[in-house]
């Protein structure tokens, strides 16, 4: 597992137990009748003074509440995709490795609203429709922080233009700090479930990315692992004949304008959107008319990096070489 894997899913991890600890320390430190009905909350003068602060804004508390909608729609939208894919490609297993992690995370996500709605940890420093409601950890927050990080991470995958990509990013930083800050000044919420809900969704979306991260990099050790055994039985049908060559000129063998690995035969060749075979690109890199690796070039050379011993060299000579050839491939040639 490589370096930042590690660090992504180690600091999740970390964040995930931290949000534990924050619940029982919410349930022991500072517990007083300060609530509505005498409901009891922990941290309770930290909780009453940013509450007196901010006061209770109803307007604000029925926007942000009719903007949650907003990432259950984004959810909905990853769904269909995924179901498009099962679809057409007629197996799960052959469904986006990324899509397939997403629909765990939001499954896992969305239980956690419920299970928080009715299991009440603490009651919301108002009342609601004449009731006391759960109120910890916010689960409008919870379900912001965990939906809008993996929109603006699969725009950057999937979406070619960068206009697009920037507009995708602004937007959805404006809104998640909105909602944020929207639902912790409406004075619906007590400061700790806010604090709360960004511990936990913060955890578990750096776990979907370590996951995610893991899956690639076994996906591109079994394809580098197939290439060299392509290249070794090559090399045992080829060892001894001469290097083809035309008048004074030497034939150059056609390479991956991805990643370079040599194309020595057109079953190693990636397909078109349409199925036909794709001139320039192998089908470790190119399948169905997209890149299967959607990452900058700094990332794929570090994807690549991790081959060295296969090649013969070490992991930073690999790197170096990746680094010096993979701009003047077609894939990541600057116009």
């Amino acid at each position: 597992m490589k370096k930042q894997n590690k660090t992504l899913l180690f600091t999740g991890l970390g964040l995930i137990l931290a949000f534990v600890i924050w619940t029982v320390l919410i349930k022991v430190v500072d517990v007083q009748a300060v609530g509505p009905n005498g409901s009891k909350v922990g941290f309770a003068v930290l909780n009453v003074w940013f509450h007196n602060l901010t006061g209770v804004s109803w307007t604000l508390y029925k926007i942000t509440d009719w903007l949650g909608f907003v990432p259950i729609g984004i959810c909905l939208v990853f769904a269909v995709l995924g179901f498009i894919q099962l679809i057409k490609r007629k197996s799960l297993l052959k469904v986006d490795k990324d899509i397939l992690c997403l629909g765990v995370y939001y499954i896992v996500v969305i239980l956690g609203y419920f299970i928080f709605e009715m299991i009440p940890l603490n009651y919301r420093p108002v009342i609601i429709e004449n009731k006391l409601e759960a109120s910890y950890p916010s689960s409008t927050t919870l379900l912001v922080l965990s939906v809008m990080p993996t929109l603006v991470f699969e725009a950057n995958r999937r979406i070619k233009s960068k206009n697009w990509k920037c507009a995708i990013d602004i937007c959805s930083i404006f809104f998640a700090t909105f909602m944020v800050v929207g639902r912790a000044i409406s004075g619906v919420h007590w400061l700790t479930d806010i604090l709360g809900s960004i511990i936990l969704s913060v955890g578990l979306y750096l776990i979907f990315r370590a996951v995610v991260s893991i899956f690639e990099e076994k996906k591109k050790h079994k394809a580098k692992d197939n290439e060299v055994k392509e290249d070794n039985k090559e090399t045992e049908k080829t060892e001894g004949q001469p290097v083809e060559q035309k008048g004074n000129k030497t034939e150059y063998q056609k390479i991956c304008q991805s990643c370079g690995m040599p194309i020595t035969d057109d079953s190693l060749l990636g397909t078109n959107a349409d199925g036909s075979i794709n001139q320039d690109y192998c089908k470790y890199c190119y399948d169905k008319g997209e890149f299967i690796h959607k990452v900058s070039m700094e990332e794929f050379i570090d994807m690549c990096s991790e081959f060295g011993e296969q090649a013969g060299m070490t992991n930073e000579q690999m790197k170096e070489m990746c680094t010096k050839m993979f701009p003047l491939l077609k894939r990541w040639k600057k116009d």
